[in-house]
């Protein structure tokens, strides 16, 4: 696991966990973060679904260059 910035650790510091502070408001702003943000490597091999999802790439799905779409939905009334 990668180490938290010092602003999200001093947050582990003020307060009580009773009153929302804490320790409760350190993993409520742990938890928001991105995986690829807080370890280093893929703990389990489900992450390797979503690891890196938020960035663009080069495979990315895009509408086709020479070809027709249709923009209506799957299901016609």
């Amino acid at each position: 696991m990668k180490i938290p910035p010092p602003i999200v650790k001093s947050k582990l510091y003020e307060g009580i966990s009773h009153d929302g502070k804490g320790r409760a408001e350190y993993l409520r702003t742990r938890w928001k973060e991105d995986p690829e943000n807080k370890f280093h490597n893929r703990v389990c091999s489900s992450w390797n679904y979503g690891w890196n999802h938020g960035k663009k790439n080069e495979f990315s799905c895009k509408d086709p260059d020479h070809c027709k779409i249709r923009k209506q939905a799957f299901y016609q009334p």
